[in-house]
């Protein structure tokens, strides 16, 4: 996964094979440095970015003020990354998804879930997770997922629907826009 940081100059990637967080400076020729992991660990362990380490992270979200969640799969663990702080913390266990979201109206991040065929919602003030929606009777892989205003629309693998659904209702419903 990839992110732009808060300044629109560098991009973060989440480099899985080599375990770490590197930044893309594009006023700098594109130059690649490594933030916080290691190549030659493969583990999950919180603290400064010289002394964190990650498991395969794959995915990067800004979430607001210079701060990114990273999901790390192998350990199947969200972590927060604090730029200003320059640490890495672990938020919480959320199994293996494929993609995910953050969606600033209810500091939450949304997650597909391909092999369990849902979609999970990761509350950033409590560290709660929760299934906001499964395969009956729509969904069969979700897969992306975006989010605008609000509203996330997910996408389905298998049968080619898109999906939203309004994150402000507190009865949220899946409504077909195929």
């Amino acid at each position: 996964g990839m992110a732009w940081d808060r300044t629109g100059r560098k991009i973060l990637v989440a480099d899985s094979n080599n375990n770490c967080i590197r930044s893309i400076d594009m006023d700098r020729q594109n130059q690649v440095s490594t933030l916080c992991g290691s190549s030659s660990l493969t583990e999950r362990n919180d603290g400064s970015f010289a002394t964190a380490t990650f498991s395969h992270p794959t995915r990067i979200v800004p979430v607001g003020r210079g701060n990114y969640v990273v999901y790390d799969l192998s350990t199947q663990y969200l972590r927060s990354l604090n730029m200003d702080k320059r640490t890495v913390t672990s938020l919480g266990l959320v199994g293996k998804i494929w993609d995910m979201v953050y969606c600033p109206k209810n500091n939450s991040l949304y997650m597909t879930d391909p092999e369990g065929q849902q979609v999970r919602q990761f509350d950033l003030g409590t560290k709660q997770i929760s299934v906001v929606f499964t395969a009956e009777p729509l969904l069969s892989q979700p897969k992306a997922i975006c989010e605008k205003e609000g509203n996330i629309y997910v996408s389905d693998a298998k049968t080619s629907d898109i999906y939203f659904f309004e994150t402000k209702t507190t009865n949220d419903q899946v409504i077909p826009q195929a």
